[in-house]
């Protein structure tokens, strides 16, 4: 039983630098991705902000 678990703590630390690259890079994804987001959300605020302006200036 103690070799079994042995076995997979060596294969946990072969793997380990892998999963660790794996892990960066998905985070680098993800911060792209919510750099990209946080564009678009400004952009939708600036419109939403205009948009106000406008509909306040009907008035």
């Amino acid at each position: 039983m103690k070799e079994i678990g042995r076995s997979k703590s060596a294969q946990f630390i072969v793997r380990a630098p892998t999963d660790i690259r794996r892990l960066l890079d998905e985070i680098k994804r993800l911060r792209k991705d919510n750099e990209e987001l946080q564009k678009l959300v400004d952009k939708f605020s600036e419109a939403n902000r205009r948009l106000r302006i406008v509909v306040a200036n009907q008035k």
